[in-house]
């Protein structure tokens, strides 16, 4: 199966990403070729962020997840030395139901998810 490349979601700078609501699951193949300069992304109507989608991708500042989410895969955003603002577009208690595989989140510098009804850690 040919793994679909991300270009035209991204801006032509490739610092920014959103993905159409037909990208259903994103994967490590679909952001690598981005990997250096992306700063922002919202996953419009992603169900499933695959194994490592993210990692490494040092400059990411601010990523919104949507609601639609149901799994967030082994080091999903391991890494992402920049990351500073994760926003969930669901409540806290969607949020928890979440399966996050183990440590999707290593080396992030926030602590911190903000969810449409508060913040909770990560």
């Amino acid at each position: 199966m040919q793994v679909p490349l991300l270009t035209t979601f991204y801006t032509s700078d490739g610092t920014e990403a959103t993905l159409p609501p037909s990208v259903v699951t994103i994967t490590q193949a679909m952001v690598n070729p981005y990997r250096e300069n992306l700063t922002k992304v919202f996953l419009s109507n992603i169900k499933v962020i695959g194994v490592s989608s993210f990692h490494d991708c040092e400059s990411l500042v601010s990523v919104t997840i949507p609601a639609s989410v149901n799994v967030i895969g082994e080091g999903a955003f391991n890494r992402c030395t920049s990351l500073r603002y994760i926003h969930y577009l669901g409540t806290i208690e969607q949020w928890n139901a979440i399966n996050k595989e183990y440590e999707p989140f290593y080396l992030v510098p926030t602590s911190s998810v903000f969810c449409s009804d508060g913040v909770v850690n990560i």
